[in-house]
């Protein structure tokens, strides 16, 4: 028997929008040279993920950029790369999934439109409410979609409760886990490029709670990988 979609199918093709600011960027001293390692970043993301790129990422206005995804095998790992090349600088990421109205533009993202925009912004929006709200989650990282509530409700979910992980992270373990989490070096090989000795990667791994926050994001890369499965 054929495999079975995990999700009833949509009607329309499925797109990832992702909106990605910089935080109190204006009080930043050295904002030349962020807004150039941004650019330095956001063009290597181009090449690294041209093939799951519909439209490339750019700066679309002060210091928010946008990108769209046509395929979402690497969505967790393209905005994770951004948000760990551009550490510490700190980033608000809302990412809509969704269908797309006008024609598509490759080289020019702000000429395209539709529901997958309107979802990103939602998600950055909602990131900014609860910025000033005591009772809600602090989020730096909110998913839209309006096809599978359930499971983006869970994403959401995983996506805040990583945040408290990530919140305790030292800057040596920020770098062990950069180095590890989508790569397939070994912890030997991990250390060489950290010029550390194993045990002092595997000790950063284990304190950064690695393990845990590797399993949360492999499931949700996973979900959203399946998410292309539900499409006509």
């Amino acid at each position: 028997m054929p495999d079975t979609p995990k999700y009833s199918r949509v009607s329309q093709p499925l797109y990832a929008v992702i909106i990605m600011d910089i935080i109190d960027s204006r009080s930043m001293p050295d904002r030349d040279d962020v807004q150039q390692q941004l650019k330095e970043v956001l063009s290597m993301i181009n090449r690294n993920f041209s093939v799951e790129i519909a439209a490339d990422f750019r700066i679309s206005l002060g210091d928010e950029f946008q990108g769209m995804l046509s395929r979402f095998n690497s969505l967790m790992e393209i905005v994770d790369t951004i948000r760990f090349k551009m550490a510490p600088v700190r980033l608000r990421t809302g990412i809509g999934i969704g269908s797309i109205s006008t024609a598509i533009n490759r080289k020019n993202i702000t000429q395209i439109d539709g529901p997958a925009f309107y979802l990103a912004r939602e998600s950055i929006n909602i990131i900014r409410t609860n910025e000033m709200k005591n009772s809600q989650p602090k989020l730096d990282f909110v998913i839209s979609c309006n096809e599978f509530p359930q499971q983006i409700a869970l994403l959401n979910s995983c996506l805040a409760l990583s945040k408290v992980i990530e919140s305790r992270w030292s800057e040596k373990q920020r770098k062990a886990v950069e180095t590890m989490l989508y790569s397939d070096l070994s912890q030997k090989e991990g250390a060489s490029r950290l010029a550390v000795t194993p045990s002092g990667i595997q000790r950063q791994l284990k304190n950064a709670d690695y393990y845990n926050y590797k399993f949360a994001r492999d499931q949700m890369q996973q979900t959203l990988s399946d998410f292309g499965s539900a499409e006509k």
